[in-house]
């Protein structure tokens, strides 16, 4: 019985190399989801900042990290949740009933589902630092 492998080959957009010509190459994803080879990382950020050549949003070359998940979504999602909960920290021995709590985990899901997918991102852009400087205690707190 023959097995068929399912190779997923993977390009960088900036050079156009492939994981099928490079096998060793490691894509790096950034923020915003969007992802290049190690060496286009190494040459667009001389300086420690440079804008994404995809999406020219203003990046760290620190940010950028070996990509986990096939599809670069998720990365992006997975990092906007990482930064979110950071502020978003409250336990549910912080609210009075269980539907408050219920209510708190459905904002920060809509928080990083309008984040990820680019919808009334200046709203909850707002909407986030608000949150900050009402509970900038319990933050550091938790």
């Amino acid at each position: 019985m023959n097995k068929v492998q399912h190779v997923v080959e993977h390009t960088c957009p900036r050079c156009q190399t492939s994981t099928y010509s490079n096998p060793n190459m490691k894509l790096l994803v950034n923020v915003c989801g969007h992802k290049l080879c190690e060496v286009c990382v190494d040459a667009v950020f001389t300086r420690p900042t440079a804008p994404c050549p995809q999406c020219s949003i203003p990046l760290r070359r620190s940010l950028f990290r070996v990509q986990q998940f096939e599809d670069a979504a998720v990365e992006k999602e997975v990092d906007i949740r990482k930064r979110i909960l950071k502020d978003y920290n409250k336990r549910e021995e912080d609210f009075n009933s269980l539907e408050e709590y219920n209510d708190y985990l459905e904002e920060v899901e809509t928080i990083v589902y309008n984040l990820t997918y680019g919808i009334d991102e200046e709203e909850t852009r707002l909407k986030i630092e608000s949150y900050r400087k009402e509970n900038k205690t319990l933050i550091m707190k938790n």
